[in-house]
């Protein structure tokens, strides 16, 4: 009976737990399609630009993206897609700077937010870095 439910273990536990395999260059070029397309972008950088004029909560999809997720399309687009489909790095590169703005004006609310900002300041001053 033990080998039994060492076997089903094995087999269930396998599939769950998966392999993380690199994107093919049709993956890459599907998922730039799809996360570098310039409406969404441009939807994006509209509604960042309204909150910081009016305070206005950015909605847009890509704001609505766990931060996680935005860093997983940054490092996919911008590592691993201009190696497996160097002949548009370029476009891979210029998409995953992107996700990377999207983030540090994250980063900066975050720090605006809490207000930690002077904090932040006197730290770097002091070489804290």
């Amino acid at each position: 009976m033990k080998p039994f439910l060492l076997v089903l273990t094995l087999l269930l536990v396998v599939p769950a737990i998966g392999q993380e395999h690199p994107p093919t260059a049709a993956q890459c070029q599907a998922d730039l399609a799809v996360w570098g397309d310039p409406d969404l972008m441009t939807e994006y950088f509209e509604a960042d630009t309204t909150y910081e004029a009016k305070g206005i909560t950015n909605g847009s999809r890509i704001a609505r993206l766990q931060y996680g997720e935005l860093e997983a399309r940054a490092k996919e687009l911008g590592g691993t897609c201009t190696k497996v489909d160097a002949e548009q790095s370029a476009q891979y590169l210029h998409a995953a700077d992107l996700y990377t703005s999207v983030r540090f004006d994250r980063l900066f609310h975050f720090v605006a937010r809490h207000n930690l900002a002077s904090q932040f300041l006197k730290e770097d001053a002091q070489g804290k870095r």
